[in-house]
């Protein structure tokens, strides 16, 4: 049971609308799954926040104007299918994520708070020697307009081959389709626990980070924070039905708690680097695309399975 409960956390973590911006959330630690066991049960909770302190344009046109971004996440899961021989199995989630917008002087859309319902099917196996596999499919449906051009779906597939005791090699990729904002991204990459203190993750784009344990439960360390939201505004706006996409890229500092058995949780500070808002027509026609400079961010994350 402890087994799939680890997989629950990471597969939990990849069920947010905004994808980069959580998979990241908690060290997930695959190469210290051990022998399942009866302790807890197939459930978990998480939740995870993030803000950003008001950004500059980078530009003549709004160079006085400033834009700020929220997001928050709350999901349950449930594992319901495990096959124990070749601890592979299957999971349902159910989640919500607000997120927040804030240009005082958007010339684009007004609306600036946005509710969807997360609804995740995923799998993960280790029948493959020396591989884990995980996949998850996401539907982020938006709670103010329950319309189908509001909606948007992720598709995650992701697999970690055991190159040794202390490096593991990743690949996979993750898919963003829906509201004519379709992207793929590749997964590749690799971890290494350089040391009995030290672990490196460079895995693109969902976990850049060098990790220091403290104790076995306790890491501090550094990370790279890839921040990727979409979304479309209401019909009633100068662009009626506007999509827009949030992409920044931050750098932060760390702190991480996970006991290896019911509870993980993250406290961060860090700064983007600037990132780009871009906006365009409800068929993702005539796009704009504005630069923003540097703000301080902060956030947190928690798992609990039960």
């Amino acid at each position: 049971m402890k087994k799939y409960l680890l997989l629950l956390t990471a597969c939990l973590a990849c069920s947010s609308s905004s994808l980069f911006s959580e998979i990241e959330e908690g060290d997930w630690e695959l190469e210290k799954v051990d022998d399942p066991s009866n302790d807890k049960g197939p459930f978990a909770f998480s939740g995870n926040f993030d803000a950003t302190g008001k950004s500059k344009f980078d530009s003549d046109h709004h160079k006085d104007e400033k834009v700020s971004f929220m997001l928050g996440n709350a999901t349950g899961a449930f594992i319901f299918y495990y096959d124990k021989r070749y601890c592979e199995g299957a999971l349902v989630s159910v989640g919500y994520t607000y997120a927040n917008l804030d240009w005082k002087d958007n010339p684009f859309f007004d609306t600036k708070n946005y509710n969807s319902l997360n609804l995740s099917l995923g799998g993960f196996t280790y029948r493959l020697k020396d591989w884990f596999w995980k996949t998850l499919l996401t539907a982020n449906i938006d709670t103010n307009e329950w319309d189908t051009d509001y909606t948007n779906y992720d598709i995650t597939f992701w697999g970690r081959y055991n190159y040794c005791e202390s490096i593991g090699l990743h690949i996979g990729f993750i898919i963003q389709t829906g509201m004519k904002m379709d992207r793929v991204y590749p997964i590749i990459g690799f971890d290494w626990k350089i040391s009995q203190n030290w672990k490196l993750n460079l895995i693109f784009p969902v976990d850049m980070s060098l990790a220091y344990y403290i104790t076995k439960a306790f890491t501090v360390g550094v990370a790279v924070r890839p921040f990727d939201y979409r979304n479309r505004a209401t019909e009633h706006n100068p662009i009626p039905m506007a999509v827009f996409r949030y992409q920044s890229l931050g750098a932060e500092f760390a702190v991480n708690y996970d006991n290896d058995s019911w509870i993980t949780a993250n406290l961060h500070v860090g700064e983007i680097l600037g990132g780009h808002l871009r906006v365009a027509t409800r068929h993702n026609e005539k796009p704009k695309r504005l630069k923003f400079k540097s703000a301080p961010y902060a956030g947190g994350a928690l798992v609990i399975k039960f």
